[in-house]
């Protein structure tokens, strides 16, 4: 077993993760990449260190998910959480399996909560840096992250949806330098759609 590794520090949060079991350095999920996880041993305690809920919305650490494969595309968090257990996922490799941890502070660097899982990835497919994406998948990835950030939106997540639009607008600018003329006429729309314009 490896010694505890910093994955992400900021003042108000420290994410780490323990290696349990090592897994194959060559598969690594990438952008996108879809990931079979089992998510297991999930705890929650408060600044006492006391068990506490979650508190907070979850996909991956919902306790309908726990002990049960899961398949999650990277990218598509739609909350702090999920993205700082997505952080860790992006650091595994195929078959590890790992303790995360991941610690909330005030912005006094008073602990308010930490959060604790077993990560087991099991499989990751579609592993490609975004470099190598076609045209289509940036597209086809652009169109996702929009429709479920206008969702987030007319939930009122407002800063939820402002990252999945950011996301979809790093791939679109991955499209460049894309002229109409090299697509297929009838996905003209389709691009255009997506695309930023300054009518002034």
């Amino acid at each position: 077993m490896e010694l505890e590794k910093l994955v992400h520090w900021r003042v108000d949060r420290e994410v780490r993760k323990k290696v349990i079991e090592a897994g194959d350095y060559n598969a690594v999920p990438y952008e996108d990449a879809k990931c079979i996880v089992i998510v297991s041993e999930v705890r929650c305690r408060d600044e006492s260190g006391r068990e506490c809920p979650l508190g907070v919305p979850t996909v991956l650490l919902d306790s309908q998910s726990a002990q049960s494969l899961l398949e999650w595309r990277v990218g598509m968090a739609e909350n702090g959480l999920d993205r700082d257990i997505e952080l860790v996922l992006r650091q595994m490799c195929r078959g590890e399996r790992c303790i995360a941890t991941l610690v909330y502070r005030s912005l006094q660097g008073k602990q308010l909560r930490e959060v604790s899982c077993e990560l087991h990835l099991k499989d990751v497919k579609e592993t490609s840096l975004v470099a190598d994406w076609s045209w289509q998948q940036l597209v086809c990835t652009a169109e996702r992250h929009k429709e479920r950030g206008v969702i987030l939106v007319k939930e009122g997540r407002l800063q939820n949806a402002f990252i999945l639009f950011s996301k979809a607008f790093k791939f679109l600018i991955a499209l460049e330098p894309l002229e109409l003329a090299e697509l297929p006429a009838d996905e003209h729309p389709r691009v255009l759609d997506l695309k930023v314009h300054n009518e002034t």
